[in-house]
């Protein structure tokens, strides 16, 4: 039903459904919709009925967190934490450890500053060094058990790099692996850039204009232009104007002609488009 719009009329049928007519799968396809509605409150309440009945998950139990943290409720944190604990004491993993896991999760789906009260990261102003460090640690990880690093990781250290100078760098217990000058960020930012292989993100323009602007943030205008120049003419790769004012920017600094003259016209082509429109 829920799958062919009558999420309305699966959410009557499963009040009336019997308890052992219930199951985990019938939870959480309710709680999907609940989400997709945005009924906050009655997916509290069913994902509070699920965990008694035995019936909870981890994906509903995620979409109880959003609820949690879309509508007002008394004791924001504190039920996220019970929310947190039940998760992880059904996979056998202390509540640290099982938010350290399912951080870029929690991030996308609550926000950073709920994502980061879970890891316990309570001085706001150095949250954004802890996630960089978690980032660079998990990166590191990946790519010694041969696995390509996770979007979310790859993303972040982007991030960090382009505001490497707000990161409260004096802290440095706990912090090794975070760079300290603006090469090291380059190097580790080119590195994080070889890693991606032929993933899919690289050829994003959100992604792209990531990187364009934690190149300028860094002073590496020649490096900038190295980058720009290997995307501007693969096929289809799509660059925002802002990626395109920056790079150009970097192409002048850097003299690069050909460059600069294939940004303009990308860029003129851009402006005569908008007046069409």
């Amino acid at each position: 039903m829920v799958a062919s719009g009558r999420g309305n009329d699966a959410v009557r049928v499963f009040e009336i459904l019997d308890g052992d007519a219930k199951s985990t799968d019938c939870y959480t396809t309710i709680g999907r919709h609940m989400s997709k509605v945005q009924d906050w409150k009655e997916l509290i309440d069913l994902y509070r009925d699920a965990t008694a009945e035995g019936y909870s998950s981890e994906e509903l139990s995620m979409l109880a967190m959003l609820a949690v943290t879309s509508t007002k409720v008394d004791n924001r944190l504190r039920i996220l934490r019970a929310i947190v604990d039940e998760c992880a004491t059904n996979v056998g993993l202390d509540p640290k450890r099982w938010t350290m896991t399912k951080y870029w999760s929690l991030k996308r789906s609550l926000g950073f500053y709920h994502a980061r009260l879970l890891m316990w990261w309570n001085d706001e102003q150095r949250a954004p060094l802890d996630e960089a460090n978690l980032a660079i640690k998990e990166f590191y990880q990946e790519k010694a058990n041969g696995m390509r690093p996770k979007n979310d990781v790859v993303r972040a250290i982007v991030s960090c790099a382009s505001r490497h100078d707000s990161l409260g760098l004096g802290h440095t217990g706990g912090y090794e692996k975070v760079p300290r000058s603006e090469d090291d960020w380059t190097a580790l930012l080119q590195e994080v850039l070889r890693s991606t292989g032929d993933s899919p993100i690289r050829y994003d323009p959100t992604f792209i204009d990531a990187v364009v602007q934690a190149y300028k943030s860094l002073g590496k205008s020649r490096e900038c232009v190295e980058y720009i120049s290997r995307v501007v003419n693969v096929d289809e790769t799509r660059l925002r104007q802002s990626t395109l004012v920056d790079a150009l920017e970097a192409a002048q600094i850097e003299h690069a002609e050909g460059l600069y003259s294939d940004i303009q016209m990308l860029l003129s082509l851009g402006t005569e488009r908008n007046e069409l429109e």
